[in-house]
């Protein structure tokens, strides 16, 4: 869900995508979120787009293909595969336009991550940690790792 998060929108940053958006969920709690104007995702597979409402608007199928710093985004959410989050978290942070709000559910490791670290300190990056969660018993997907929603 949404809640607790801050989103202070104008015009420039009414938009908002979901890389990894999977079932769209993310999109739909967003959608509810007032100067939310736009809502993008970059989605991989075809069983998880053919879900996503119309007015969704596809950026990508490929994350590693697609680029982010050419777009208007206001805001930027994931919940990277545990596996990959390293690369995929550096390549957020490297590409995420200025002045964009980036939302991370990553595992709490990420503390410990070099090139997450060193995305952060090249681009003086202000951070802080707004959630601690567990997924051990996640409807949607299981996961060991404690994670931690990051604001960036």
């Amino acid at each position: 869900t949404t809640e607790g998060w801050s989103f202070r929108t104008n015009q420039e940053r009414g938009s908002f995508v979901d890389i990894g958006a999977g079932n769209g969920k993310v999109l739909e709690a967003a959608r509810r979120v007032e100067g939310i104007t736009a809502l993008h995702a970059i989605e991989k597979s075809r069983t998880h787009l053919d879900m996503l409402p119309p007015d969704i608007f596809i950026l990508g199928v490929n994350f590693w293909n697609t680029t982010l710093m050419d777009k208007e985004l206001g805001f930027i959410f994931s919940n990277p595969p545990y596996s990959e989050f390293e690369p995929w978290t550096a390549k957020i942070l490297r590409e995420a336009p200025g002045g964009s709000t980036v939302y991370l559910v990553i595992p709490e490791r990420w503390q410990r991550s070099v090139p997450i670290r060193k995305e952060l300190g090249d681009r003086k990056l202000k951070y802080e940690v707004i959630g601690q969660y567990d997924f051990a018993d996640a409807e949607d997907r299981t996961a060991r790792a404690v994670v931690h929603l990051l604001k960036v």
